[in-house]
């Protein structure tokens, strides 16, 4: 396998006495086309973790870890591996495996690694291991391959976006929530909304046959269906539920009204300066999920997103550091919860053959991106139109939440990072002049 930087793939660390186990692990992974490092891999007693991992790393991008009894019986203690593992070192990954070792034991021993992307010798055959092993390790040197400037600030409500590497249009640039919107963040909306914003948007995208005052009276609680084991149950209060409602969670049972209805009052706070929030639209969320919007048919292996929550029954709090952050920067593209993306909207004022204005209702579809925590994304597609939900774009589940996204304009930016778009070779400049023709006319 290509190398991105370093002369290997990866290396394997372990305790001696799991040496059978970790020599045949190394074999297959030979087999399969890594080049490992393998000098100074075993871990004897006394030896220091920590000073093991960074050696390792000053040879290759990629650690795998084997978590047993044998290497927790030498006095390493919880608190080091969840550092180890949990350690931000762009570029650089660690794999852990779980080797006879229940389950139930290591998530006692280092609870945070319950929602990692780790193999257990137990649950899964070595074919399974060396597969999951291969997919993390390429999707990390693809993202050491992609040479994009990362520029990432905080704005208003402490949204912190990440600007696209695209060159900019009439001195505009698209830039992406670098999480989907959590619990705090909705709260402090919540707090300060004023219903007048509501007014316009039940207007503009809700038939008149809903009962409007129905939604304006629930705008306030986020409240829906629980998705869980397969079924939905209702009604469901997420902010009153332990695992839903810690403030780094994202927030859930939002439906597509609501998500407008945020991103509006971001904009009346800043009164449209140097900024335009808008929900991410499915094209920029293509592009940011798999750096290109060409339309060809890419699955999530082609992201640089080496790990995502799903099959899980709950979701989890938005991540900075780790590996579902993806080589723009940008967290939980796939998995976690699904995202409502930028609305499709039927003009009433368009008219009919005959040239008269027809006089049905403004009608609004849209799509949700991403995949949620409960199901299996290496089967399911990421994209679901909101026409195949039961309530459509009111509909609000446990696994549906959203993202926004920004048209900011380029005097915002540190001089520096401008000169660095300007001067991009990713112009794509028609990608950028279309978000910015269908959303400069709010400013």
């Amino acid at each position: 396998m290509e190398a991105t930087n370093c002369i290997y793939d990866a290396f394997i660390i372990y305790a001696a006495e799991d040496k059978s186990f970790a020599e045949r692990l190394a074999y297959f992974l030979q087999d399969a086309g890594l080049n490992l490092w393998t000098d100074n891999s075993r871990l004897n007693t006394g030896d220091n973790l920590t000073a093991k991992i960074n050696e390792g790393f000053s040879k290759t991008d990629s650690c795998i870890i084997i978590l047993s009894s044998r290497l927790f019986a030498k006095k390493i203690s919880k608190e080091s591996v969840v550092a180890t593992i949990n350690e931000d070192r762009p570029g650089k990954i660690v794999i852990p495996i779980w080797h006879d070792i229940p389950y139930r034991d290591v998530a006692e021993i280092v609870p945070l690694l319950k929602d990692s992307n780790i193999s257990s010798s137990e649950k899964h055959s070595l074919d399974s291991i060396i597969e999951n092993i291969m997919k993390v390790v390429v999707a990390n040197e693809k993202r050491a391959h992609v040479n994009m400037p990362s520029i990432e600030y905080t704005t208003i409500n402490n949204t912190k976006l990440v600007t696209l590497p695209l060159r900019p249009y009439n001195g505009w640039t698209v830039a992406i929530g670098q999480h989907p919107v959590t619990n705090k963040q909705y709260g402090n909306f919540l707090k300060n909304v004023k219903n007048d914003i509501l007014d316009d948007i039940l207007h503009n995208h809700v038939s008149e046959k809903i009962n409007i005052n129905y939604l304006k009276s629930n705008f306030h609680t986020p409240c829906g269906k629980l998705m869980e084991d397969g079924k939905e149950h209702e009604p469901f209060f997420p902010l009153e539920d332990d695992r839903f409602n810690k403030p780094d969670n994202p927030v859930v049972c939002i439906s597509l009204i609501e998500a407008l209805g945020y991103v509006s009052w971001l904009n009346s706070v800043l009164n449209f300066n140097g900024f335009i929030f808008t929900l991410i639209s499915p094209e920029l969320w293509r592009y940011a999920a798999f750096g290109t919007n060409d339309n060809k048919s890419y699955t999530i292996e082609d992201s640089t997103q080496t790990s995502m929550v799903h099959k899980a029954p709950f979701p989890v709090p938005v991540s900075r550091t780790d590996e579902r952050i993806n080589a723009l920067g940008l967290s939980d593209m796939f998995g976690n919860v699904w995202e409502w993306c930028e609305p499709e909207i039927t003009n009433r004022d368009e008219g009919n053959e005959t040239g008269n204005v027809s006089d049905e209702p403004i009608k609004t579809k849209a799509e949700i991106a991403g995949g949620g925590y409960p199901y299996d994304l290496d089967f399911i597609a990421p994209f679901l139109s909101s026409e195949l939900l039961d309530e459509g774009i009111l509909t609000r589940r446990s696994d549906i939440g959203f993202r926004i996204a920004a048209l900011v304009n380029v005097k915002n930016l540190p001089p520096k990072e401008k000169e660095e778009l300007m001067s991009s070779e990713n112009s794509a400049t028609s990608f950028v002049e279309q978000y910015f023709n269908r959303n400069y006319k709010y400013y």
